[in-house]
């Protein structure tokens, strides 16, 4: 998933996801999910979803490095599979 965010001023901003994990393992153990983010073309890190269960919804946090102006934030398929609701950064 790709998306463009405005920052007003360069800097440390938190991206925050709420998300939903109800992955299990081939052994049927819960499991943790991610996604690897990439900001501006450059890997910056991933995201990290506990298991919460499909039903469950929860909000992760990520400080995020963006340039003043328009910037270009990428999630791309990590471990496992985290249903995603909405994201927002600030």
């Amino acid at each position: 998933m790709e998306f463009s965010v405005f920052a007003a001023s360069a800097g440390d901003h938190t991206l925050s996801v709420r998300f939903g994990n109800g992955s299990l393992d081939a052994a049927g153990t819960r499991s943790p999910a991610s996604h690897v983010l990439t900001v501006n073309g450059v890997g910056a890190g991933a995201v990290h979803y506990p298991f919460t269960g499909w039903d469950n919804w929860q909000k992760v946090d990520v400080t995020v490095g963006l340039h003043e102006g328009w910037n270009t934030l990428r999630l791309s398929k990590g471990d496992y599979y985290a249903e995603l609701d909405s994201i927002e950064v600030a």
